[in-house]
Order: C-alpha cells, then structure tokens, then sequence
C-alpha cells in the first residue's frame, strides 16, 4: 500500500517521465494540449497547470494528475502508460 508520499512520489515520477519525453520530442505546451485535452476551453492551461505547476515562487504547484489525464498525456507523446506507471512504481519501492 502507498502512503501519502509515496502517493506524491508517484505523482512526480510520472510528471518526471512526461516532462523528459516532452523535452525529448520538443513538443510545446500548446501542440500537447491540444492533442491530450481536445475538449477543454484551454488545454494549454492544463499542460501547465499539471506538468509545471500554478501559483508563484514557493506556493506553485503542480495540480493533482488524475489516472485519465496521465492516460491522456502519455499517449499523446507517444509512450505505453502502463510502461511509464510501472517504472514509476518501481522508481518509487527502490527508494524505499
């Protein structure tokens, strides 16, 4: 069982792996929103909102990465989610 921060680890270890893989593909914001969250008024907005965080200086943070919008951002750059959650898990228990 996962406590609250290993919850968190989790969290950023899969932020880590989107954000390295968006860097990778030099994708901006706008293109990965766009294909990750079509339906939403500002998809942009919510790439930032999960992978970089909102607020300023000390008080930013990343907002909370629901299964389905990791879903949705890892095949929109192209990886297998359940290949990035795994390591994650494993990244997480290793530290441990």
């Amino acid at each position: 069982m996962l406590t609250k921060e290993d919850m968190s680890a989790l969290e950023a270890a899969i932020r880590s792996s989107l954000l390295a893989r968006k860097r990778e593909i030099s994708i901006s914001d706008e293109s990965l929103g766009k294909m990750a969250f079509p339906f939403m008024a500002n998809p942009t907005g919510k790439v930032q909102a999960l992978l970089v965080g909102q607020g300023a200086g000390d008080k930013r943070k990343p907002q909370t990465l629901r299964i389905g919008d990791a879903m949705n951002l890892c095949e929109s750059l192209g990886l297998q989610w359940a290949d990035v959650f795994r390591q994650a898990i494993k990244d997480i228990k290793n530290r441990n």
